[in-house]
This record gives structure tokens, sequence and C-alpha cells, in this order.
């Protein structure tokens, strides 16, 4: 922290985001906010909100009561990792070996004939182990062992990717990132109170705050109370039931929630509608295609009345999934071909040392991207080695398929802040169809090669950092400190609440009603049961009109986004319709107040619905919290 003064450090100066303060703020959030967490995912299958907005204000305010403030550069590192405690590093990690062990021993397992199926590397399949609820177990050390390399591989992974892709689309093709643009100017806002900017964040924070307690306020409320709360607006309010007497299979809504909304304040308005195309094509023209000409089994389980939820299960399981695949790839390649000579430049200035002293030489990230990789698909195929032929699919999906995704899904990111959803179902295709021929064990299902996608996350995080003139090192290394920290306390956290009640129970609500559920949807894919919409007809077909549709556009000049028409084709109907509000409110505002106006102070009103937002949800997360835990106290 450094002491309030009149003379300001040059914001384009790179400084450390590491210090003591930064490092004890961030201790905190594991230690204080992981049992919080951990119960409402157990408990109500909820999250505490924006742990790294909330962390960052209570010690921004903190420093500030000392006399003293938290740089740019802490408050980044304070931002960005705060949440880690419910990574896959931390209590997530935990639980989902427990979840694992239920698996195993579950009559779901039996009644699909699947628990004598399931390897002891995977999950503890010992009765005593089960029973007295503890990791400390012989049978429990492989599991976690393995799942420790795995988890440690899989970083590996994802920050070298991350940082190759920082090369290209941050530092040479200097895409926009318009959702981490939000955080930036929340974090400099935070940080430094400019006047009049400092008035316009407070106004959307406590307009947020009031707005959220008024969605969800009456549902905590009635359930830290003990009664009915009906159907709240959560996660949208669903028109689908009226729209469907004009459209049988059609689903419509609004999505509550101002993050959405937030999304369209920020994306141009092109990106906006683009999004919003691509949602109706699905939602609105292609289910009741589908129920017209009575295709697919969706034709066959619909039914009037039925919900945004149940229908966008249903018909992307009986229909979407596959043509979905077809649509991400098209879209995907078809910006990076048009930028291919921008992308090989960013690749030969990053194989310039000078051009990347502030991290890593190309061929250290290449190295530890491939050699993770690679020793990932060492431990999957020596523990089911089922023939060379599925060895080189393992190595094309870990190396090549990831490569190409988390470009597509990065350049996405970056453009039109959405993520686009990865094929995770052609791998598991391949699985089944090696084990419906007899030729691989049932083992195969249980391990997979490390196929990263989330190097777009991080060179998202990584744009939060350059912007605000943190060092990269400093937050990469900072993240490795906290790595074992949120990892032990995880184990420690999640431990103490397993000996506290078994998982699943009725004290862990969430769980006795979502676990069975999970196992039974899991055990439908292992015997292959949930494998109805991917035919290589409608994958291939949705692929070329993808393509004719991109045609269309560049010759036509159309304002029009392939990228952001993709990402609308996986993006639910209501979340569709409230970014498009979103935006048509910005237009209003920025008619009324002047375009210059509304672009200079957008992203701060933005971070503060943000942080209201977030600041109010944990808040009432964490009431609901302590409400409910006091039952279980001994008077």
């Amino acid at each position: 922290m450094e002491k309030i003064s009149e003379n300001e450090t040059s914001p384009s100066k790179v400084r450390s985001g590491l210090t003591s303060a930064s490092f004890l703020a961030l201790l905190y959030s594991v230690l204080i906010f992981q049992p919080a967490m951990i119960w409402l995912n157990l408990a109500a299958g909820t999250q505490l909100g924006s742990v790294g907005w909330i962390s960052l204000i209570i010690f921004v305010e903190l420093a500030r009561m000392l006399g003293k403030r938290l740089t740019r550069q802490e408050a980044t590192v304070i931002f960005l990792l705060s949440g880690m405690g419910w990574s896959m590093a931390g209590a997530p990690f935990f639980i989902e070996r427990i979840y694992r062990a239920y698996y195993a021993q579950s009559e779901i397992a039996v009644l699909f004939n699947l628990h004598d199926k399931i390897p002891p590397w995977w999950a503890s399949l010992d009765r005593n182990a089960w029973l007295y609820r503890t990791f400390l177990h012989p049978s429990w050390y492989t599991p976690l062992l393995l799942g420790v390399a795995i988890l440690l591989l899989g970083e590996a992974v994802n920050i070298s990717m991350g940082l190759i892709m920082r090369q290209i689309f941050v530092k040479e093709i200097k895409l926009p990132f318009p959702m981490q643009e939000v955080s930036v100017v929340g974090i400099i806002n935070v940080t430094e109170r400019a006047g009049r900017q400092r008035d316009i964040l407070l106004f959307g924070a406590i307009g947020s705050m009031l707005y959220t307690f008024a969605i969800y306020g009456p549902t905590f409320i009635y359930e830290i109370l003990g009664y009915p709360a009906g159907e709240p607006p959560i996660p949208w309010v669903d028109f689908s039931p009226g729209i469907q007497r004009l459209l049988p299979g059609a689903c419509f809504g609004i999505a509550t929630d101002l993050l959405y909304l937030v999304n369209g304040f920020i994306l141009p308005f092109n990106i906006v509608m683009s999004i919003f195309i691509g949602s109706i094509a699905i939602y609105l023209v292609g289910n009741p295609l589908l129920i017209h000409l009575n295709l697919t089994e969706f034709a066959k389980e619909y039914f009037h009345g039925m919900k945004v939820a149940q229908i966008m299960y249903r018909s992307n399981l009986y229909a979407w999934a596959g043509p979905m695949v077809g649509v991400s790839f098209a879209a995907g390649i078809i910006p990076l071909y048009l930028r291919r000579h921008a992308i090989v430049d960013a690749f030969k200035v990053l194989s310039r040392s000078e051009a990347t002293r502030d991290v890593m030489s190309l061929p250290v990230l290449l190295g530890v991207w491939l050699a993770a990789s690679v020793a990932s698909v060492i431990i999957a195929y020596s523990l089911v080695p089922v023939g060379v032929t599925y060895l080189l699919i393992m190595l094309g999906m870990s190396i090549a398929w990831s490569f190409v995704w988390t470009l597509i899904n990065t350049y996405s990111l970056g453009v039109t802040g959405v993520q686009l959803s990865p094929p995770q179902t052609i791998l598991p295709i391949i699985k089944y169809s090696y084990i419906s021929l007899g030729r691989a064990p049932y083992d195969i299902w249980f391990i997979d090669p490390i196929i990263g996608v989330g190097g777009t996350g991080w060179c998202g995080s990584f744009y939060i950092a350059d912007r605000t003139s943190t060092d990269i090192k400093s937050y990469i290394k900072t993240f490795l400190i906290m790595l074992p920290i949120i990892f032990l306390a995880g184990f420690f956290y999640v431990q103490n609440f397993w000996k506290m009640a078994p998982i699943p129970s009725i004290m862990f609500r969430n769980t006795s009603i979502f676990w069975p559920i999970r196992a039974v949807n899991d055990s439908l894919w292992i015997t292959g049961k949930m494998f109805h919409a991917f035919d290589p007809m409608w994958i291939l077909g949705a692929f070329l009109l993808t393509l004719g549709v991109s045609a269309i556009i560049h010759i036509l000049k159309l304002p029009a986004n392939i990228i952001a028409i993709a990402a609308g084709v996986g993006t639910a109907i209501p979340i569709a319709v409230t970014i498009l509000l979103g935006g048509i409110i910005g237009k209003i505002i920025q008619m009324r107040m002047g375009a210059d106006w509304w672009r200079e102070n957008r992203m701060t009103l933005s971070a503060g619905i943000a942080i209201g937002s977030a600041t109010m949800l944990t808040l009432l997360s964490v009431i609901t919290m302590m409400s409910k835990s006091l039952w279980v106290m001994p008077y």
C-alpha cells in the first residue's frame, strides 16, 4: 500500500501487484469466504456473488481508514484472485471427489450396471472410507494424487496458452475485450475515486443494490422464515406458455440479472443484435420448425407450457448440440482466416525475446504447453492402453483441438464479451464407440487427457492486468503462491463439512436433490443413451450454412458479426433479450446525454452496477447461510 499524497504514480508504469497488502487480502478471502461458498453450494446450490469485488472494497476501505490506499496493481491482483477458493484448485476439487465416491456407492450405478466398472483410481471404492467420511484413507491416495497431477498439468497448459493468446489478441490485434474493460474501469474507480466518475459509480452501485434486493430479497427472506417463496423471477421471467400459442416449441423470456443488461451497454449495437439473431434462430425459429416437421425426439416430448429451461435442455439434447459444433467451428475459423496475417505477425513478435521479456519467450511457452499436454496423454494412456489409434486421437484432441478452440474462443471473448461453449461431446462419442465395439473397457470413460480451454479466461485476466499496468509475472507468481494455500484450505474445510454430516444429506439439501439427478445423467452418457443430436449431416449442414451466412455478410458488408451470431446460438433467449434491452437503453441514454458523455461514462456506470449487484447478493447469501446454520446447533 502507498500513502495518500498528491503525487500520483504514472498509470503507464508497470508495477508488481504482489505486496504484503494484496497477499493478506487474498488470505482473508480464502480463509473467510471459502467456508461460506462451500456451505451455500452444498446447501442451496448458489454462489456468494463476486468475491473479487467484495474483497477489493473491504481492503480499499480498510486501507483508507489507515491513511493509506491500495495501488491499482494491488487491487487488480486482489480482484482477479480472490475467487480462487472456488476454482478447481480449491473446495470444488474435493467436493467433486465426494460426488465420485457417492456415485460409486449409489443405487443408480447399480441400476445401470456400472457399479463394478468404476476404476479405483477415479474414486475411493472402499465402503469404510465412505462411512467414516474421510479423505485420510488409503483408498483415496491414488484418486487424489492423480487429480492433483491433472490439476497442475491443466494449470500449466492454461497459463501458457493464455500468454500466447495475450500476445495475439491483446498485444497485436488489440481486441477490445468489452466485459474485461468494465472490470478495469471498476478497479480504477474504486481505488482512485475520481470526482464525477465516483458519483456515477455510486449511482450505479446503489441502484443495482436496490434492484437486486427487490428481485432476490423476497426469496431469501421467505427461505430464512421457512415459508414457500413461490416461483421467483430468477434467472428470468418466463413468457414461453404465451408465445407457444402462436409458435409451438418456442420459448421466450427476459433475464433479470443486471449484468446481462450491462453487456448491452458495453457491446457495439451490431454485436448485440447479432447475439439476439443467433438466439432467436434456434428458440423462435428452429424449435417451432422441429415441431412442425416432427423432427427428432424433441418433437415427440414437447408439450404446451414447457418452460425455457426444459425446452433448452431437451432441444439441445435431441437436435442442436451437434449443429452448434458446426456453427461454432465455422464462425470461429472465418475471422481467424481473415486475420491470419495479424496472427502470423503476432507469433513472429512473440518469437523475439525482446517482445516477451515481461514473461517468457515463445519456445518456452510452447514447450510448457506441449510438455504438459503430452504428459496428460501419457497418464491417460497408461491407465487405459487401448491402442495406437486412440493414443493419436488423444494427442490430436489435447494439442490441435485445444489450440484451435482456444483461438476461436478468445477471439469471441475479445469481440463479443461472450465465450463460446466448448463442444465437449466429441471425445465422449469416440469413447462410447470404442466401448460399444468392445475395443475398450469402461475405464476409458473415467479419464481424459487435458483438453485445455482455460487459456481464454487467463487471456481475459491478462488483459485486465495490462490495462491496469500490473506486472504479468507478479500476477502469475501470486497465483502460484496461493495455489497450495487454496488447495490445503479447500481440503480442510470440505473435510470438516463432510465430518459434520453425510454428503448428500438433508443438511446439505442441494446435494440430496441434484446429485441423484446428475448421477442419472452421467449414467445415461456412459451407457450411450444421450447421443441423439450428433448426426454428421446436421453438423456438416450447420457448418456450411454458417460459411454461407458469413460470405453474405462479408460480400454485402452487412453490420452483422458471425462470431456474435454463433455466440447467440448458444445463448439462452432470455439472456439475449436482456442484452438487447441493455443495448436499446444505452442508445436512449446516448440520445439524451450525448454520445461523448455515454462513451466516457458507460464503463463506470456498468462497473457500479456490477459492484452493487455482487455486494447485495453476497450480503443476502451470508445472512441466509447464518440463519440456516443455526438449526444444527445443539441448543
